[in-house]
């Protein structure tokens, strides 16, 4: 969240001046990402499914 309103924290991030928290806040953007990961993921592991189902 802090490099989302300040930008030279990632630059900082990257460089390895300031350490990374594991336990940073996320923005709310990042909830959005997430379900829609999870929801590509799953209509991957169906038409995965699906296209063994067929084949086998």
């Amino acid at each position: 969240m802090r490099a989302h309103k300040d930008p030279s924290i990632a630059a900082k991030w990257l460089l390895g001046i300031e350490p990374f928290k594991s336990n940073e806040p996320k923005t709310f953007l990042y909830e959005q990402d997430l379900q829609k990961s999870e929801e590509r993921n799953a209509k991957f592991k169906d038409k995965m499914y699906q296209q063994f189902m067929e084949n086998f």
